[in-house]
C-alpha cells in the first residue's frame, strides 16, 4: 500500500508530501503534516472522542472548545498523562479529568 500524508488541520489526504505542502488547506493557511500513523480510529487530544477518518475527526467541533486537534500517538492499552504520569484505559477518561499538576491532563505519544 502507498504511503498516505494527512494534514492535520483539516485531514485531507496526498499520495506525496511535496503535493501536500503544496497545497493550500480548507481551513486557512497551509497544510499541516500529520505525523501519526495511519489507523482505525482518530482520537482529539483535548477530548478522547475517536472519529473513523481523520477528516470527520477534523471536520467535528470539540466539546471542550474550537476544533478537533488530532492526537498523533498510536492506540494503546494505556494512556498516560506527560504532566503528571497518571495512567488511564482509554484517552476519553484522561481527558475527562484534572491533572494533579493543574488544568487538564496532557496526553503524552
Amino acid at each position: 500500500m502507498a504511503d498516505k500524508y494527512y494534514c492535520k488541520k483539516c485531514g485531507d489526504n496526498y499520495s506525496s508530501l511535496s503535493s501536500l505542502t503544496a497545497n493550500s488547506c480548507r481551513n486557512g493557511g497551509k497544510h499541516e503534516l500529520f505525523e501519526g500513523s495511519e489507523q482505525s480510529k482518530y482520537y482529539c487530544k483535548k477530548c478522547g472522542d475517536s472519529y473513523s477518518s481523520l477528516s470527520s475527526l477534523c471536520a467535528n467541533s470539540c466539546r471542550n472548545g474550537g476544533k478537533h486537534e488530532p492526537y498523533e500517538g498510536s492506540e494503546k492499552s494505556k494512556y498516560t498523562c506527560k504532566k503528571c504520569g497518571d495512567s488511564y484505559s482509554s484517552l476519553s477518561s484522561l481527558c475527562a479529568n484534572s491533572c494533579r499538576n493543574g488544568g487538564k491532563h496532557e496526553p503524552a505519544r
